[in-house]
């Protein structure tokens, strides 16, 4: 199952730790300015990136040894043999080279994401298989990851000389990238099942669309030039997650969205959420154009409501037959509190449909709207009330699918906390319940008979 670990941080930002399983749908509620947008940028880096970023002679010997012991597993492969099964024998020594490479590599690691160097203290994940892992690779492997095409230098580097192992004081930086390429594939098998293709929408996604073009030509064809995309000091604008944001949705054309696997989706967005249709231009770069419902008039993102600037990422992405990760920051931006029970029901079925979310929210809404799809799904009267309320199949969860996180800022720092599930109460995050108990409070304090 893709996404079956835990990971473990220290000292990431404001956050003093923090241990996350993701689920099927994990959401993040909390505190603003708590470190929820940073930490959904690290799963996001550790999701999508495209080779581990070590350099040659920064792994202690003992992990020398662990990498020399797969040795015989890359040769099989490059010599085509195709497969090698990881079975539970390799895992200790397997999570001792991902420890130490992110051990070395972990500021590199957060600098190559948000485009400037975040110091974290820990960085480790755990992965939850006990069974065996089957590797299959193509002799001379080449992936391609959305806008990134990753192809391993010179292969034949790792063919056996006289019988004897290669030596890791014999590695080249050609080969040691070359290697390291097959031991992702390793890890992608290892951590995910399959390879993982993830898209991230960030907040504020109306500025975006309205400045999308714009944006791409300046963020996205140069973005990593030392000269350009650069603000006063030095940094650059954009984190990663955006800039493959800007890329993916430039490539989304109309005939893809029209055809569209999950077209299912789309409708009950459009038609719950919207309120009206999108179409895409055949240009190199697509205008999009919104269509309310009962009229024929096209209007340009510049002229339309927040609700369809902030919701049309979405659709462009689930059109993205590619995506097989969903990560969105606040889906609720700019909803009223009835779309924004809508946004949850939608959020329901794109799990269902098989792509796995991640999710920050302000939204006590969203959290109760899923609280009930809980219930719902074990209720003794379901089927009644599934009638009653126009709900399908794809409008239930169960809990054990669901996993939901409360960030709490405390002066300097942040902590984080697993919401655990309570069968009568579901999940229940204080910082929500703690501000509308307030709010009642004052008032109760404001009633002329409470004087």
């Amino acid at each position: 199952m893709m996404n079956d670990f835990t990971l473990h941080i220290e000292d990431f930002g404001k956050i003093e730790s923090a241990e996350i399983e993701l689920a099927p749908l994990t959401l993040f509620v909390g505190d603003n300015n708590s470190g929820k947008s940073y930490l959904m940028a690290l799963i996001y880096g550790l999701f999508a990136m495209d080779r581990f970023l070590i350099k040659p002679g920064v792994f202690p010997s003992s992990t020398a040894e662990d990498l020399l012991y797969f040795d015989d597993a890359i040769a099989d492969i490059l010599s085509g043999n195709k497969e090698y099964v990881f079975s539970a024998d390799d895992y200790a020594r397997f999570e001792r080279i991902i420890d130490s490479s992110f051990e070395h590599d972990k500021n590199a690691f957060t600098a190559h994401i948000f485009n400037k160097e975040i110091p974290i203290g820990n960085l480790r994940i755990k992965p939850h298989y006990t069974g065996t892992l089957s590797l299959a690779l193509p002799k001379e492997p080449e992936f391609n990851r959305g806008n990134r095409i990753a192809r391993p230098p010179n292969l034949a580097l790792y063919s056996k000389t006289d019988g004897q192992k290669k030596q890791m004081a014999e590695w080249n930086i050609e080969s040691l990238q070359g290697h390291f390429f097959l031991i992702y594939e390793i890890l992608a098998a290892y951590l995910f099942g399959s390879r993982c293709n993830p898209i991230f929408l960030p907040a504020s996604r109306t500025g975006f669309m309205l400045t999308y073009k714009s944006l791409i030509k300046h963020s996205i064809e140069k973005s990593f030039s030392p000269n350009i995309n650069k603000t006063e000091n030095g940094e650059t604008i954009l984190t990663k997650p955006c800039i493959d944001f800007l890329a993916s949705i430039s490539a989304i054309s109309d005939e893809q969205y029209k055809n569209a696997p999950r077209k299912d989706l789309l409708h009950f967005i459009e038609t719950n959420i919207m309120q009206g249709k999108i179409s895409l231009s055949n240009m190199p770069v697509p205008d999009i154009t919104y269509t309310p419902e009962g009229t024929d008039t096209g209007l340009s993102l510049h002229v339309s409501s927040g609700v369809v600037t902030e919701t049309t990422p979405l659709l462009l992405e689930l059109a993205n037959p590619a995506v097989n990760y969903l990560l969105i920051e606040e889906p609720e931006m700019c909803l009223h509190p009835g779309l924004q029970k809508e946004m949850a029901r939608a959020l329901v079925k794109i799990v269902n449909s098989g792509l796995p979310v991640l999710a920050s929210t302000h939204s006590d809404i969203i959290l109760q709207h899923i609280n009930n799809a809980i219930r719902l799904k074990n209720h003794p009267n379901r089927e009644k009330i599934m009638q009653s309320l126009g709900y399908g199949d794809d409008d239930l969860i169960s809990h054990e699918d669901v996993r939901v996180y409360q960030f709490r800022s405390q002066g300097t720092r942040s902590h984080v906390e697993k919401i655990e599930f309570d069968p009568d109460d579901g999940f229940r995050a204080k910082t929500f319940t703690d501000s509308l108990s307030a709010i009642l409070d004052e008032t109760m304090r404001i009633d002329p008979e409470g004087q």
